[in-house]
């Protein structure tokens, strides 16, 4: 894996809500953070709201939160997918708060179980509190039924805080004449911008490489302007996605560290596949890069071929900025109100009919044929059952492709196998069915096996 190729002790750009990955160099998360925490310890209040668009931090926000208030003092419920009824949001919130499953089902029981567990928890010198993200999703009648939750205080103190984040949704939905009851109630009322500047970028970017174990320095100072530019000036999933390709195609190419001539081309592929109709591409500087639109391709594919959710299409009045597939995806659950959701990508793309690499072609053109690519009859050869995250799978590859691979030089046979990877992935569509897993550790745990069948060193 490229973790191995940089002597990384783990993902550094990951896009999962790690608390440990969190760098302080994000003003109006490091406010907002603050701002909660205060509201929760100090402050009695029973409503905060958390407020940004997609890509900036808010789930992160809340798990850094959540790690701050002592086990011993606060009862927590993480609610993650409130497009949900009231009812059964209220069975989720009395099961993590007890630990165990609520089984009723009629809403008057249920206010009636809250209202008992509010005091309980109380008698315990303990405090509830519940978080709920993504709450751009919940229903404006579910939201007028937060309020009224609310009025389960006694005389002198809020027995409970209700947190919550959302995107900008939330924000119109909040402050909209008819919700001034519940508006008024909000105690701290924070929004999450992206990074403020490019020095802010490169803090970023060289904090998670060490907090990864990184004892160098893996980016070149001139990217930072480039992954400043290419991901919408500060968005932190954007840069996660870019820097993410950068240490991938530096693996790919046995390259020392990431040039700016590299993640212009990274960013610029990525954003390619993501707005081919707005955006025109702009010439090489190195047509030798190997991390080409053919990989990029392969595990965006990959991620298309299950359907978590609907492919949005783009609008007229999208921004002329660079826009990953994370962000319309993000869009999307404001439409679909999904549990979870992936990246969408705006292009299908068939991966059996990807182009070669002109080098790579040149030097060993049978290697990747069509005809080839076919598999012959009685020379089938079926792998022994092995473990690829957490499902066992038979990898079944034709025997002349192994033996093209073994033949190859290196590049051709990398070439080669991550091409059968991303073949197999679209047959085992059960690798990458939930979508909390990576495709790209997914694919690369694949074609390290069919690498060490071709003996590629």
């Amino acid at each position: 894996m490229y973790c191995e190729y940089w002597n990384l002790n783990k993902p550094p750009f990951d896009n999962v809500p790690d608390p440990s990955m969190y760098v302080d160099c994000h003003v109006s998360m490091e406010n907002v953070i603050s701002e909660t925490i205060f509201a929760i310890k100090e402050a009695n209040e029973c409503f905060a709201v958390i407020i940004g668009d997609v890509g900036l931090g808010k789930t992160l926000s809340l798990r850094i939160i959540i790690d701050s208030l002592e086990p011993h003092k606060y009862k927590i419920a993480l609610i993650t997918n409130p497009s949900i009824s009231f009812v059964q949001l209220l069975r989720e919130i009395i099961g993590q708060i007890t630990g165990k499953q609520c089984e009723e089902k009629i809403k008057a029981d249920l206010l009636e179980m809250f209202n008992h567990l509010l005091f309980q928890v109380i008698d315990q010198g303990m405090k509830i509190v519940i978080f709920i993200d993504e709450a751009n999703a919940i229903s404006p009648a579910n939201l007028e039924n937060l309020r009224l939750l609310t009025n389960m205080q006694d005389d002198k103190r809020n027995l409970f805080t209700l947190v919550l984040a959302g995107q900008m949704e939330l924000a119109r939905r909040l402050e909209h004449p008819k919700r001034a009851n519940l508006f008024q109630r909000i105690g701290t009322y924070g929004r999450i911008d992206k990074l403020p500047s490019e020095d802010s970028v490169k803090t970023y970017i060289e904090t998670r490489l060490k907090l990864a174990g990184a004892q160098r320095k893996l980016f070149s100072e001139d990217c930072i302007p480039v992954i400043w530019e290419y991901s919408d000036h500060g968005v932190p999933r954007l840069i996660n996605k870019i820097c993410k390709l950068c240490l991938k195609a530096g693996e790919t190419n046995e390259f020392r560290i990431i040039t700016p001539e590299v993640a212009t081309q990274v960013a610029e592929r990525f954003q390619k596949l993501s707005k081919a109709a707005l955006q025109k591409r702009k010439p090489r500087s190195r047509p030798d890069l190997e991390l080409t639109e053919e990989e990029i391709s392969i595990i965006e594919e990959i991620e298309d071929s299950h359907d978590f959710s609907e492919t949005i299409t783009p609008q007229e009045t999208v921004p002329q900025v660079h826009i990953s597939a994370e962000n319309l995806e993000d869009k999307s659950k404001d439409i679909n109100q999904q549990e979870t959701a992936r990246e969408v990508p705006l292009n299908k793309i068939d991966v059996s009919t990807i182009s070669v690499n002109k080098t790579i072609e040149t030097r060993s053109e049978e290697v990747l044929s069509k005809e080839d690519d076919k598999p012959k009859e009685n020379e089938e050869e079926v792998f022994e059952e092995v473990s690829i995250g957490s499902h066992k799978v038979k990898l079944t590859i034709p025997k002349h492709i192994i033996e093209q691979g073994a033949l190859a030089d290196r590049e051709s046979a990398n070439k080669l196998a991550g091409y059968w990877a991303a073949q197999i992935m679209k047959n085992n569509k059960q690798l990458t069915s939930s979508p909390l897993i990576d495709p790209v550790s997914i694919w690369n745990e694949i074609k390290d096996v069919i690498s060490s069948k071709m003996s590629i060193s």
